[in-house]
C-alpha cells in the first residue's frame, strides 16, 4: 500500500539495499547490465532511478496471530538491542583509539604472458591492545588477467562474489606485521588493476591500496618490473 513508500515507517523502498541485485557481502551492485554501464560501486541508500531495480519486498496479508507475534518479537528485539548498546558503551571505554591498519603492495608492474610472478601484501596492526581480523577483498579485474596458483600462508576461507573475491586469514596480533605472498600466472595480455581492500570483522574498511600491472606478449624481451 502506497509503494514505493512504506505506509508504516515511510521509508522509500526503491533503494539499492532493497534490490535483488544488491550484493550484501561486498555492498556493490551485481546486475550484469548495470555493471557494464556504470560499474559495481553503489550507495545502499540511493538508486531510485535505476532501470534495473527489482524489489526484495512483497505485499502480504498478515493474520492477527502473526501480527501479535511480530509485536512480541519487536519488543524482544528492542530489549536485546538496548542490552547490546549498553554492552558496546561499556566496551567502548576500553577500546583502542590508535590508528587503523597499514597495508602495502609489492607486485610487478610489468611481466610477460605466461610468466609466474610473486606479489606480496604487507599488513601491519598498530593497535596496542587488539588483534586485527584479516579479510582481504580483491577486485575481479585482476583475475581477468591472472590465475592465483598459491598463497603463503594459505587463507582460512575464500568467498567468491560476482565482482570480487574475499580471502580470510588468521587475525594479526597487536603491534605485529604479516606478509602474504601471492604466486600468480599471467594468462591474458593487457593492463590489469589489482585493487585490495582490508576489512575487519565488522566489515569496516581498514586500508585500501591498488597497483596496475601490464602483461606483455610472449618473447617481448621485457624483464619483470616491480612497484
Amino acid at each position: 500500500m502506497g509503494f514505493p513508500v512504506c505506509h508504516k515507517c515511510h521509508e522509500h523502498l526503491i533503494k539499492c539495499r532493497y534490490c535483488k541485485s544488491f550484493d550484501t557481502l561486498f555492498f556493490v551492485c551485481a546486475h550484469p547490465k548495470r555493471l557494464e554501464e556504470l560499474g559495481p560501486t553503489v550507495d545502499p541508500d540511493v538508486g531510485r532511478t535505476c532501470p534495473y531495480y527489482s524489489s526484495l519486498h512483497v505485499l502480504e496479508d498478515i493474520s492477527p496471530a502473526a501480527r501479535r507475534l511480530k509485536t512480541w518479537m519487536a519488543v524482544a528485539i528492542s530489549v536485546l538491542a538496548a542490552i547490546v548498546v549498553l554492552a558496546i558503551v561499556e566496551l567502548g571505554r576500553f577500546a583502542d583509539t590508535g590508528p587503523t591498519a597499514y597495508m602495502e603492495l609489492a607486485f610487478p608492474i610489468q611481466c610477460e604472458l605466461g610468466s609466474t610472478v610473486t606479489g606480496v601484501i604487507s599488513i601491519e596492526n598498530p593497535s596496542a591492545r587488539a588483534s586485527l581480523p584479516c579479510h582481504l577483498r580483491l577486485g575481479k579485474e585482476f583475475f581477468a588477467g591472472f590465475d592465483v596458483l598459491k598463497m603463503d600462508p594459505s587463507p582460512e576461507r575464500l568467498q567468491g562474489g560476482p565482482v570480487a573475491r574475499l580471502y580470510t586469514f588468521t587475525p594479526i596480533p597487536s603491534r605485529n606485521k604479516r606478509s602474504l605472498k601471492f604466486y600468480c600466472r599471467a594468462r591474458s595480455e593487457g593492463t590489469f588493476t589489482l585493487d585490495v581492500q582490508l576489512f575487519d570483522r565488522e566489515a569496516k574498511l581498514q586500508a585500501h591500496r591498488r597497483v596496475t600491472i601490464k602483461v606483455l606478449g610472449q618473447n617481448s624481451g621485457s624483464q619483470p618490473q616491480h612497484a
